[in-house]
């Protein structure tokens, strides 16, 4: 039996193609069902491991072992398609804490030997260890786990390790790299690009060598120098002068993707010019490459060259212009493959670009026209023999236009569905099949509100809808109706509402017309919620063909009396008639307060015209329409809370100048609390942390602070600092530290709030931890990691008040319900009294409509913002919903608590405290972390749990 131990420093190289590896969820991205701290796959033993979701050297998963909490017992999985007789190469992730030394290992199942083993050095941070193999059986298991250590004097070291990827893959396999037998023109050629903007592959010759140089990158992809990559979802150009006019037949493009958040390109739109000036569009090499071979799954990690040897073109200069869904583009080779020489006397067919870029800008939007059109035609692909055949060429028709797109000038551009002309006559194609299919010219029906919703989505069949609305007064709630269209034309709609009072179409109801628009993260978004127009007692909405439009009825119940009322929607249309819906609206007697007791924020910035999207334009619509919403802790810049000026031995000479700060308070004159992130550094006004003129500045500083609040008709802790974003090392601690104790020391009224991250030194978080009133962690964070949660519930017994806030993205790809309601459920349930999200005014520096000129990770605001206006969103309709929900459960914790002091019997509260406890998780469901808004799940269980609060609430209010 040979027997290999290899000891690796760090990023150990070995020659593996990655192909076809034998471990499942190598990067316990994975979770079992339910189970966020248990990876899907593997065997773990109960004690002292669990899986972290986000704490990998790029924001990945990781499998963390703690010793000696447990016995050094290692995670295992069967390598179940091992091939005995076969050569593979073990490559392990590992992390030291620079006192235990992971370890990872093959062993043979039948014998019990050890066939392979890698070990870590005892140095602290990541390390890769690689070491090739022979299997001997197919009987192979692989294990990975931290041995016990011990001091001299016999005493066990205390230490945790962790790992970040566990692959096992053949060696010698060049089967995903596979390439047409062509002369690659393009090596050695020189190319231009932009420099890699990713550390770990970021190298001097990236811009002039290696996507050129013949040499596929061999290792872990994204961390050899071989490699060039970017942060950006594209598009990434390339383009290679090939120093002549050559017949091109392909290109081949050498990336990786599956694990770690990279996803495999979408797009690479090829173009080719004879010289640079004039540039023409030979095809979408990932669309002829998944013609004739899918790309791998995401969830394991693969190299491809992804290549087509169809182009029959000609150029002397090939550009390659990349996207993905992702976060990443990584690609360490670009090939360009020589076709016949008669190419050389072709004429190009496509039009001539001067403008590559404004053309690539528009492509994902030209994709989604071809998406919208392949759907069609699966249905047309069911019709009759007799319809088939003409709409089949009237699609062809259609497909053949999309090509002759002109580019889509991006300034104020919003990729409202239909997009354009061709996109209108797209979906009038659907329009048309419906009615061919003996469908209704026009369909009404219900799903909920929060659920995802598609361009050209049908009923799924079932009740006639029926629109039903309960709540109590001083608040607002929502329901929606669904109108499909098979008019083959857009049809204009006009909406009524009857039976209630206040008269026809009440000024207390409010009409949203939800959009479709188009994104770059997913085709599709039902979120917008624009005002519908309003005319005379009722409302004009258009209703495209061959669509789905989503009416919203916004309900504000402040001048309602107690009762219920039953109404009707009527909508006529020239296509339908006249239409009824029912609507019943019932307002219990209770009233919401005006003071919600959740507080609500998202890091607005509003003391700032300028600041992110924030313009003089909009700033002041942005804080009405947060205002209005809730939103009742606002934030503000640095700049806002002013220094003053201190003499030599830190006194104050001069007060901090408050002007911004008054425009801020007067701007926001309801809120709760009142924010700012002072970004504090080692040093205030002149004087070094660890001085005592330091404490005596900061202290004089807050002190002002605090004391001008009174005046203003505030109290002192209505004021709070946010001194470091998200501490994650011991100099950010150490930072917090010296400010918090100052502060705390000249001003204790003044409320120092954190949003840590957890360390590996403890002792100097806990230190800080002493000083902080407000403990505010990621909830993503605090779902994932069980110290964690347990760290910041010991904070809250020794007095602390615990917040949530999440701050992923883009805000595109969260449903409103499950990243931006649950948030409010979950906090009620585990104690939390604020919930904040990053960033309402964060659109990624373009406007909120458009993120198709976008290179980062997209827009963060839950609502629609651009410089001169503000749009409602399903997002922060759904924050505002959600800070409601917890002022229901509010009520009812304090009405039973007012009850059990009073002497009612616990027996008649126990229905109304098992709500309590049981009813928020309902809520937020047995998967919290899970944001897409593609997810299966019941969104209708808010409305269920929270009109059951409502009813016990009325039902106690007559005890």
């Amino acid at each position: 039996m040979r027997m290999i131990t290899v000891i690796a420093l760090s990023m150990m190289i070995v020659s593996c193609a990655w192909a076809q590896n034998l471990v499942t969820n190598s990067d316990f991205s994975t979770a079992v069902e339910g189970q966020m701290e248990r990876p899907e796959g593997w065997r773990i033993p109960a004690a002292g491991w669990e899986r972290i979701p986000d704490a990998g050297p790029d924001g990945g998963a990781v499998l963390r072992v703690t010793v000696p909490e447990g016995p050094p017992l290692p995670a295992v999985q069967n390598l179940d398609y091992a091939r005995p007789g076969a050569e593979y190469t073990l490559t392990v992730a590992a992390w030291s804490d620079g006192t235990l030394r992971p370890v990872a290992r093959v062993v043979n199942r039948d014998m019990g030997d050890e066939i392979v083993e890698v070990i870590a050095e005892a140095a602290e941070g990541w390390q890769e260890l690689s070491a090739s193999f022979e299997t001997p059986t197919a009987n192979l298991t692989v294990e990975i786990f931290v041995p016990a250590r011990a001091e001299d004097d016999g005493r066990q070291l205390i230490g945790t390790g962790q790992f970040g990827s566990v692959t096992v893959t053949p060696v010698n396999q060049q089967g995903d790299r596979q390439r047409p037998e062509l002369e690659n023109v393009a090596l050695g050629k020189p190319y231009e690009t932009r420099p890699s903007n990713y550390a770990l592959c970021a190298h001097p010759d990236d811009t002039t060598m290696h996507l050129t140089d013949g040499e596929y990158t061999e290792g872990y992809f994204w961390t050899q120098p071989t490699t060039v990559g970017w942060r950006s979802g594209g598009p990434e150009f390339i383009t290679i002068d090939l120093e002549d006019v050559y017949p091109i037949a392909g290109v081949g493009y050498s990336t990786a993707a599956g694990v770690a958040g990279v996803e495999w390109p979408n797009h690479i739109t090829v173009f080719v010019s004879p010289d640079g000036e004039e540039w023409y569009a030979a095809g979408d090499l990932v669309r002829l490459h998944t013609a004739r071979e899918p790309l791998p799954p995401i969830g394991e990690y693969a190299t491809r060259l992804i290549w087509t040897d169809e182009l029959a073109t000609k150029g002397r200069f090939v550009k390659l212009a990349v996207f993905t869904s992702g976060p990443y583009i990584f690609v360490d080779e670009v090939e360009v493959y020589r076709g016949p020489d008669e190419l050389l006397a072709a004429e190009y067919t496509a039009r001539p670009l001067t403008d590559v870029q404004d053309h690539v800008m528009s492509e994902p939007i030209f994709e989604l026209h071809r998406r919208h059109l392949a759907a069609i035609r699966e249905q047309i692909a069911q019709a009759s023999a007799a319809d088939r055949a003409g709409f089949i060429e009237r699609a062809d028709a259609l497909e053949a236009e999309i090509a002759t797109l002109d580019a889509i000038p991006m300034e104020s551009f919003r990729p409202i569905v239909p997009i354009t002309d061709l996109h209108k006559r797209i979906f009038a194609l659907q329009a048309e099949l419906w009615l061919a299919e003996g469908k209704d010219r026009v369909r009404l029906w219900q799903a909920h509100r929060w659920d995802p919703l598609l361009p050209a989505q049908e009923p799924a069949g079932g009740e006639e809808p029926r629109l039903s609305v309960e709540m109590m007064q001083n608040e607002t709630r929502a329901d929606v109706l669904n109108i499909t269209s098979a008019n083959p034309s857009a049809m204009r709609m006009q909406v009524q509402i009857t039976g209630l009072p206040g008269g026809t179409s009440p000024d207390w109801i409010t009409l949203r017309q939800v959009e479709h628009i188009g994104s770059r993260f997913v085709p599709t978004v039902a979120s917008p919620l624009p005002e519908a127009d309003r005319v005379g007692d009722g409302w004009n909405v258009e209703v495209p063909a061959g669509m789905t439009r989503q009416l919203w009825f916004e309900i504000d119940s402040t001048d309602l009396e107690p009762g219920t009322w039953e109404g009707a929607i009527e909508l006529r249309s020239a296509a339908a008639g006249t239409q009824s819906v029912p609507l019943t609206i019932t307002v219990h007697p209770l009233t919401m307060p005006e003071e919600k007791t959740l507080y609500v924020g998202g890091w607005d910035y509003t003391d700032s015209d300028s600041h992110r999207a924030l313009t003089p334009e909009n700033v002041d619509l942005l804080i009405a329409h947060l205002r209005e919403r809730g939103v009742n802790t606002p934030w503000a810049l640095t700049s806002t809370l002013h220094s003053g000026r201190y003499d030599d031995e830190g006194s104050m000479v001069e007060e901090p100048n408050t002007e911004r700060f008054d425009r801020w308070v007067e701007n926001w004159p309801d809120a709760r609390m009142y924010m700012v992130f002072a970004s504090v550094g080692d040093r205030f006004a002149g004087a070094q942390m660890g001085t005592e003129r330091f404490d005596r500045q900061v202290g004089q500083w807050a002190s002002f602070w605090t004391e001008y609040m009174r005046p203003l008709g505030l109290e002192p802790e209505q004021l709070g600092v946010l001194l470091v974003d998200e501490p994650r090392n011991v100099e950010h601690y150490e930072i917090t530290t010296a400010w918090a104790r100052a502060i705390k020391a000249a001003a204790p009224e003044m409320i120092v709030w954190q949003d840590p991250f957890k360390i590996s030194e403890t002792e100097v978080m806990l230190e800080s931890f002493e000083y902080t009133d407000i403990f505010c962690p990621m909830w993503r964070h605090y779902i994932a990691d069980e110290e964690w949660r347990e760290m910041m519930h010991e904070q809250q017994e020794r007095g602390g008040e615990l917040w949530l806030y999440s701050c992923s993205g883009p805000a595109r790809t969260f449903g409103p319900y499950e990243y931006y309601l649950a948030q409010a459920w979950h906090a009620f349930a585990i104690g939390a009294v604020g919930s904040h999200y990053w960033a309402f005014a964060d659109t990624g520096n373009v406007s909120g409509w458009n993120d198709f000129t976008l290179s980062r990770a997209g827009s963060y605001s839950p609502l629609f913002l651009d410089e001169t206006s503000v749009t409602a969103g399903k997002p922060m309709e759904a924050i505002r919903e959600s800070q409601q929900d917890f002022e229901y459960l509010m009520m009812l914790r304090d009405r039973v608590e007012e009850l059990a002091a009073a002497g009612v019997a616990d027996a008649e509260l126990a229905a109304a405290r098992r709500l309590l406890e049981e009813g928020p998780m309902r809520v937020v469901g047995d998967d919290p972390g899970e944001f897409g808004w593609d997810s299966e799940r019941d969104r209708s269980v808010q409305d269920t749990v929270r009109i059951e609060v409502l009813r016990m609430l009325v039902e106690l209010e007559g005890r």
